[in-house]
């Protein structure tokens, strides 16, 4: 039951939050001055709940209980935790995929160099790799709950480490820590708690422990209003995904082709094996939330901002793009074959180089990485492709045709595995990416100011793509009704965006996104800040 107080405040308070979620350009809002992430006393502590990258956590709490929050965010949202902490000065628990451990301590590491910390963490993958000693920290495991290995093969913890058939499996681990999140969150007694769509049961937990709850986004803010929620009735037909909705009154071209819509209508509305599908758990945890986060910015996504607040009907926040600082290379933490491939950049032309990676999450079949190895090839551009081994693949070399490497050899490169990607994306011989357009990855690309070929495959991708095309930062590759492409429409698209005519005006675009992308003190000092604000704003209400 809910505190009927607490209720009539938040009626009274609905229309003052509403005004105070209306975050602006820079110029609405006086940082006072911060400009360093290190502040107050900051005792900073953190949880690992799964390595999915769709399912994972924080949690912020203070032991002074002047201003607490829980988290439940995905992947790289470390670092938007972590800056709420420093402003607020507050203590962080933080829950999130292992898969970018790397990302999450070189964000945490701003903050926490001279501050005592602490670790609470699930999975083996992160208890077995810690940190700089110079970041203090305690790690403690928190067991992501085991299945049947024949459902959920052991150690299995992130969507990379299983068959796409298998993630409902994953889902029904993870909805199982509800128990252990409860008796943690009623320990601690936050006064917010942010969710991603993830955990449908928190929404409950939130009300019985009489905890606000925020809604943050994994999506961006073009596809969350495209798709609309809130607004439309479950299950979503395909057909009607096909053009943007009555509530985008702009103009936009953000919309799925019905070869992208079957599958995603077919995914989210279907009642998988955790008993819910994934548009039911969105729909409970945006209906429940006070509040909706995006990773976003107004001056990138304004217009789709606007439109989504309208839309659901309370305060919409961007809390920034969340750059992290460019990479300086450090040849001391170079392995051999990251030092070839440096030696190998530094030979190129400046700007002339196409880096290739489709993240962990797209899983590509022989036809789709054949297609385009034959387009790199016939495009006749230098690249470096990052490639994971495909499951169909039994070695590296059977990952791409045969004799592809030879023919290549004089302007090309293919890593298969990982690669120190910041700091390649960093090189000035890196001038375009040709990529699958998910969220975190368009933002990590356009910091740095590349021409963009976009390839979208699965989920939010295709509404992202069409978002960079209309803002004039991407090129898109022409794919068939059936979905399939070729070589040729690679080749044709990369030479359209590297090194032809179209190509010029694509850069003095890209020039300008990075210059508002890179910018720290803005989605730091600016948007961090402001959101911050909103909480103790919130908190005073």
């Amino acid at each position: 039951m809910v505190d009927a107080g607490r209720e009539t405040r938040g009626r009274e308070s609905k229309e003052k939050l509403l005004r105070a979620s209306k975050i602006g350009p820079r110029s609405h809002l006086r940082s006072e001055g911060r400009t360093s992430l290190a502040l107050g006393n900051l005792d900073l502590a953190a949880v690992a709940l799964s390595r999915h990258a769709r399912l994972a956590a924080a949690v912020a709490v203070s032991s002074s209980r002047k201003d607490s929050f829980v988290a439940l965010c995905s992947r790289s949202q470390g670092l938007f935790v972590a800056l709420c902490c420093a402003f607020l000065s507050s203590s962080l628990v933080y829950v999130f995929p292992l898969s970018l451990v790397g990302l999450f301590f070189r964000s945490l590491s701003l903050l926490c160099l001279h501050h005592s910390c602490r670790y609470v963490v699930v999975g083996r993958a992160f208890a077995a790799s810690r940190p700089r000693k110079w970041l203090r920290l305690d790690l403690v495991q928190f067991p992501l709950p085991s299945l049947d290995k024949e459902l959920l093969p052991e150690g299995a913890e992130d969507t990379v480490d299983i068959p796409f058939e298998k993630i409902q499996y994953l889902k029904l681990a993870y909805d199982q820590l509800q128990h252990a999140v409860k008796q943690f969150v009623a320990n601690q007694l936050p006064d917010w708690i942010i969710c991603d769509f993830s955990p449908h049961w928190m929404p409950d937990i939130a009300q019985e422990l009489k905890v606000k709850l925020i809604y943050y986004s994994v999506f961006s803010t073009c596809s969350m209003t495209t798709l609309g929620p809130s607004a439309r009735k479950v299950p979503i037909p395909p057909e009607s995904l096909l053009v943007p909705p009555e509530w985008v009154t702009f103009p936009s071209s953000v919309a799925f082709k019905i070869h992208e819509a079957i599958p995603f209508c077919s995914g989210a509305n279907q009642i998988n094996a955790s008993g819910i599908s994934d548009l039911e758990r969105l729909a409970k945890v945006l209906i429940s939330s006070e509040a909706v986060l995006f990773r976003s910015c107004h001056e990138i996504e304004g217009e789709y901002l606007d439109a989504c607040q309208k839309l659901v009907g309370k305060p919409v926040i961007p809390i920034g793009l969340l750059p992290v600082e460019k990479p300086e290379r450090d040849g001391g933490i170079v392995d051999e074959c990251n030092g070839n491939i440096f030696e190998w950049l530094d030979k190129q032309a400046s700007k002339s180089v196409v880096f290739v990676g489709f993240g962990s999450e797209c899983k590509l079949s022989k036809d789709q990485v054949f297609e385009i190895a034959y387009g790199l090839e016939e495009s006749q551009l230098p690249f470096l492709w990052a490639l994971r081994k495909p499951s169909w693949a039994s070695t590296d070399q059977d990952s791409v045709p045969v004799g592809f490497h030879e023919r290549t050899s004089n302007r090309g490169i293919v890593r298969m595995g990982w690669i120190q990607q910041q700091e390649i994306l960093a090189h000035p011989s890196i001038g375009g990416s040709l990529f699958h357009s998910g969220w975190g990855s368009v933002i990590e690309t356009l910091q740095f100011g590349h021409s963009l070929v976009v390839l979208p495959f699965i989920a939010d991708q295709p509404l992202n793509a069409r978002f960079l095309v209309d803002k004039g930062l991407a090129m898109e590759v022409k794919k068939n009704e059936d979905g399939s492409f070729t070589g040729n429409d690679i080749a044709t698209t990369l030479r359209q965006a590297m090194v032809l005519e179209e190509s010029k005006k694509l850069r003095i675009y890209a020039r300008k996104a990075a210059a508002i992308v890179g910018n720290l003190k803005l989605h730091q000092d600016h948007y961090i800040a402001a959101f911050v604000q909103f909480l103790k704003d919130w908190k005073e209400t």
